[in-house]
């Protein structure tokens, strides 16, 4: 699951040449955690409550 992958629970990629495909269609609320997420780890914003 792709929240345990970002959790740190699950490694995302065991190599350098695989590659994460994740399908997070249908539910905004989801795509905006996720993205949220994303901009926390990257530095720019602390993620949204």
């Amino acid at each position: 699951e792709l929240g345990e992958i970002c959790a740190g629970l699950r490694p995302g990629r065991t190599s350098p040449g695989q590659t994460i495909v994740c399908d997070l269609t249908g539910v905004g609320v989801q795509d905006v955690a996720a993205a949220n997420l994303v901009m926390a780890r990257l530095g720019e914003a602390e993620p949204e409550p």
